[in-house]
């Protein structure tokens, strides 16, 4: 055995776990004898894998050029060739090729779909005959054969066919290589207004606020998504929008962004339209109305349900008051299931009362505005001595300022008739007769029913 063969046979490298491989058949150009390589192989560790998918490109040294070298991983792999050698890492620091060349490198025939189940060795161990294995060109012609590069340090395979090869010292190759998969960046989107669970009114307009970003280039759009519906889209910084005329639903918000083709969704936003609550307010009695003990009030309100104009659809009712309750602070009054919606308070002894009335429609309710009136007990009327001024009759008499009374007259005693209604502001309150002194009257002060 020569000393090249027993170079071969003895080809071996440091290995985390050492094994023998299949034998290598080694084609050549013309008839000579078939090698069989036995060499030590790696087992590697566990590794992150990559395999490089991506576009495949052309390398081309046409001359001998040491410097002419095509650069794989920056400062790791970087081929090269001189003019009667196999190949070298220049970027490993070799300078001409040896029986480990190219370093951190090891080869195999196959196809890059196979590649972490084929059997590698260097591709020095390829250099007996004229490298018709590699080139594939037997003395009847063919095809060049596939094979896979795994680069070891940094466990990634790459597919490459080589497609010459200069012989006699001239130096130079080529191949075609695949390079990185192209992985476009994918942006991030996530919605930061309106947040989980809020809550807004029918018709609602919504204004949804996004934060979008990628790692590399710009996010071109935003579109913004009520479950499936599409709301609308922004096409640049800052990504809001406001969707109008939302009816009484329950929705589910995403944003999605766009950035070189590719698209993320954020997550769900749930937010809630709740219809609107119908109106009510107390028309009797007013404010600041004053009262008898004991006192029946009659209560009466207004009440409505409000409209609500659902995106592209026309204003539909909420659905009609089924319900307006009167009380007097936390004590319920009474209540009127239709309109008009008028009860009566019975019995209500003398003090200060805060009048509300609620409306419930569809489920909703509202409370009128606060309506306060007093309750009395009634003073004995009393009247002070008449008095005569300037042809004219009058007298004092006593009150609850704010209850009204009525001046009443009669010439015999029976037969009363009305002259005068007042809701005097103080007590005593003062009757004047304007009609003269021609006849004889008597003047009785009565206190007026409440309303």
């Amino acid at each position: 055995m020569n000393q090249k063969s027993w170079e071969h046979f003895f080809h071996s490298r440091l290995r985390v776990e050492m094994r023998f491989d299949t034998p290598l058949l080694l084609l050549a150009r013309s008839t000579r004898s078939v090698i069989l390589a036995l060499t030590m192989a790696v087992v590697p560790t566990i590794y992150a894998q990559t395999i490089w998918t991506g576009p495949t490109t052309n390398f081309t040294q046409t001359v001998h050029n040491s410097t002419d070298s095509d650069v794989l991983v920056a400062g790791k792999v970087a081929l090269s060739r001189n003019s009667a050698q196999w190949l070298f890492n220049t970027a490993a620091g070799e300078t001409s090729a040896g029986d480990s060349s190219p370093l951190d490198t090891e080869w195999a025939f196959g196809s890059i779909e196979n590649a972490t189940s084929l059997s590698y060795t260097s591709f020095a161990s390829y250099r007996d005959g004229n490298l018709g294995a590699v080139l594939g060109v037997a003395a009847d012609g063919g095809s060049p054969a596939s094979m896979v590069l795994h680069l070891i340090n940094e466990d990634t395979y790459v597919s490459v066919t080589f497609t010459a090869w200069g012989e006699h010292g001239s130096g130079g190759f080529a191949y075609t290589r695949s390079t990185p998969a192209v992985v476009a960046p994918t942006p991030t989107v996530s919605i930061t207004s309106p947040t989980n669970g809020a809550a807004f009114t029918a018709p609602a307009s919504v204004t949804i606020d996004a934060s979008a970003s990628v790692s590399s280039g710009t996010v071109t759009n935003v579109a913004f998504f009520a479950g499936a519906s599409f709301l609308g889209s922004v096409a640049s910084s800052p990504f809001n929008f406001t969707a109008t005329g939302l009816a009484a639903a329950s929705y589910s918000i995403t944003a999605v962004a766009t950035a070189a083709g590719v698209s993320a969704t954020s997550p769900v936003v749930n937010i809630t339209v709740k219809p609107p609550a119908p109106t009510v307010s107390i028309t009797n009695p007013v404010s600041g109305s004053v009262f008898a003990a004991p006192a029946s009030l009659k209560l009466g309100a207004t009440a409505g349900a409000a409209k609500t104009d659902p995106l592209a659809t026309a204003g539909v009712s909420i659905g009609a008051v089924t319900n307006v309750a009167f009380f007097a602070g936390n004590t319920q009054l009474g209540s009127a299931q239709a309109s008009p919606f008028k009860v009566t308070g019975s019995s209500l002894g003398a003090g200060n009362y805060s009048l509300t009335a609620v409306a419930t429609a569809a489920g909703l309710s509202a409370t009128s505005a606060v309506v306060n009136i007093s309750i009395v007990t009634p003073v004995a009327i009393s009247n002070a001595t008449p008095a005569i001024n300037a042809g004219h009759f009058s007298f004092d008499y006593s009150v609850n300022p704010g209850l009204s009374y009525a001046i009443e007259t009669s010439s015999n005693l029976v037969n009363w008739r009305p002259v005068a209604t007042n809701i005097p502001s103080s007590s005593p309150a003062t009757f004047t007769d304007n009609s003269g002194l021609s006849n004889s009257l008597f003047y009785e002060v009565v206190l007026l029913p409440n309303p």
